[in-house]
């Protein structure tokens, strides 16, 4: 009950659930300048740029890119959510770090990876630490 709930009450998950996978929007192809900028912000606020953060930042300026900053900020409560934020090709980003010769990645665990800047020391706050700022 509970999902016809939450189907009834959100019509975007009604149109999702009821598309066929062929029928789903392609997932956005970000261009290798979108990666560096993405990375750049990350590196700017001291987020060590991982795979997965840095798929959700390129998911956030998406966002705004295609929405627009005012159209974000008519959702009461809300930032960049699912709603809003586009899907991204995973395996697009991971070819575009791998293949740029301004980012190293470096593996990490299981499928994980870091997209480091060439050449740029990594100075990241660490959110685990407590001895951190």
């Amino acid at each position: 009950h509970r999902k016809t709930h939450l189907v009834r009450h959100n019509p975007s998950l009604l149109e999702a659930l009821s598309m066929a996978p062929s029928q789903k929007a392609a997932a956005l192809q970000v261009t290798p300048v979108e990666v560096l900028q993405a990375i750049e912000s990350l590196y700017a606020d001291e987020l060590q740029p991982q795979g997965r953060i840095l798929l959700k930042r390129l998911g956030e300026r998406a966002a705004v890119t295609h929405a627009g900053c005012a159209a974000l900020k008519t959702i009461p409560g809300r930032a960049a959510t699912a709603d809003v934020v586009p899907r991204i090709d995973v395996k697009h980003i991971r070819r575009v770090c791998e293949q740029s010769p301004l980012i190293e990645v470096v593996l990490e665990e299981g499928s994980e990876y870091c997209a480091l800047l060439v050449g740029r020391a990594p100075s990241f706050v660490d959110p685990y630490s407590a001895e951190d700022p």
